[in-house]
């Protein structure tokens, strides 16, 4: 029952966290260009006398907006660039309404000044970028910029023509700003059902491990980064022993419990950013690493097979064990463009193979079986 509330709250918080990252981004980009324009007009109207009876006015306005934008530029640097992160709703809410409030008095100057309507129409513009994060906000904003100008226009004793025309001006930039934010909210609305779509395809429903596409996919992308800088890749085939007779004896049931909890102790055991768990078969597995030694790679599929062991699943077939085991093919391959991650698959295959021939609960590696040691060291595969 509380599935799917739960589930559609998620999907919102996701769509209102990237509509801030994105919103964030704005208003950092909006700083930055005014950050250079506000400081050209603040010289040419100083240097030509066009602000006159208002040079002081004018001069405080644009100092104080030219502060707020390169605070919120210092501010933005350091949470997106730096960090990766979205700027916040709150700062943004503040930014955008100092900024309204210093663009309206500016206006009214300039309609003093000259009798346009130019300012107006271009704190309008900057109107439509705001990004509105929820349904209040569509009336709050429109209503408190076409406020703010008017009251700028009252006190720049504006004629009454002037005040029907902002009107016009104020109405069209509030429809524009809904307009544009419904297109936002739907695009990322669009990206994150894709997203979901993606994860979904790319996951084993029966272990939440990545399945064999989304290992592709993550292989693709890992790969190229690999070569560049020169970082060891490798991966360890397992395989669970005599699974087959775990179904036909305890039942497909059990067998499906039994993947799950083998699939939780592989997944505990590769906890590192780098390393991807995937099912890529029945009851096949597939760990990939990267930056391991061989020394390090063995231990870690020892690590892994130990674990697994220590579960002490109970099996039908007792040759081997009294409980579910697992064999591995571990190979390593320094990846450049000349190889690939086929012939790195089909080298574990190989030693999978190899461990399968040799007795099964073991690892094999470059022609050793390791899990049955002889004085702390793999035993030579002869032949």
């Amino acid at each position: 029952m509380k599935t799917g509330p739960s589930r559609s709250l998620k999907v919102r918080r996701e769509l209102l966290d990237a509509l801030t990252e994105k919103g964030s981004v704005r208003a950092f980009l909006a700083s930055v260009v005014l950050s250079f324009v506000i400081p050209i007009v603040l010289i040419i109207g100083r240097a030509t006398g066009v602000f006159g009876m208002y040079a002081t006015s004018m001069t405080v306005l644009l100092s104080v907006l030219l502060v707020l934008q390169l605070a919120f530029v210092g501010r933005g640097y350091l949470m997106i660039v730096k960090r990766g992160t979205g700027v916040g709703v709150d700062v943004c809410r503040l930014y955008y309404i100092i900024s309204f409030a210093l663009f309206a008095g500016i206006s009214g100057i300039f309609h003093a000044l000259r009798s346009s309507l130019l300012m107006y129409v271009l704190s309008a513009f900057f109107m439509v970028l705001v990004p509105m994060w929820d349904t209040k906000e569509r009336l709050v904003f429109p209503v408190m910029f076409f406020a703010d100008n008017m009251i700028s226009l009252i006190i720049s004793r504006a004629g009454g023509g002037a005040f029907g025309e902002l009107a016009i001006i104020c109405a069209v930039a509030a429809v524009a700003s809904y307009a544009v934010q419904r297109h936002l909210f739907e695009h990322e609305r669009l990206l994150l059902k894709l997203k979901d779509k993606t994860i979904s395809s790319e996951k084993d429903p029966l272990t939440g491990l990545t399945n064999r596409r989304g290992l592709e996919r993550r292989i693709s992308v890992l790969w190229p980064y690999c070569v560049r800088n020169r970082t060891p890749i490798g991966i360890i085939e397992l395989d669970i022993d005599f699974f087959k007779k775990y179904n036909d004896r305890f039942g497909h049931p059990a067998g499906d419990k039994c993947l799950k909890m083998v699939a939780r102790a592989i997944k505990q055991s590769a906890r590192r950013d780098t390393d991807i768990s995937a099912r890529t078969g029945g009851e096949e597995f597939i760990i990939y690493v990267q930056g391991m030694n061989e020394r390090e790679i063995i231990d870690f599929a020892m690590s892994i097979r130990n674990n697994i062991a220590e579960l002490r699943i109970p099996h039908a077939y007792t040759a081997v064990s009294n409980y579910v085991t697992v064999s591995a093919g571990v190979a390593t391959m320094l990846p450049d463009n000349s190889n690939s991650f086929d012939m790195l698959y089909e080298k574990a295959d190989r030693a999978l193979y190899a461990a399968k021939s040799n007795g099964r609960n073991c690892i094999v590696y470059n022609g050793c079986i390791y899990g049955r040691m002889k004085h702390g060291m793999g035993t030579q595969i002869s032949g």
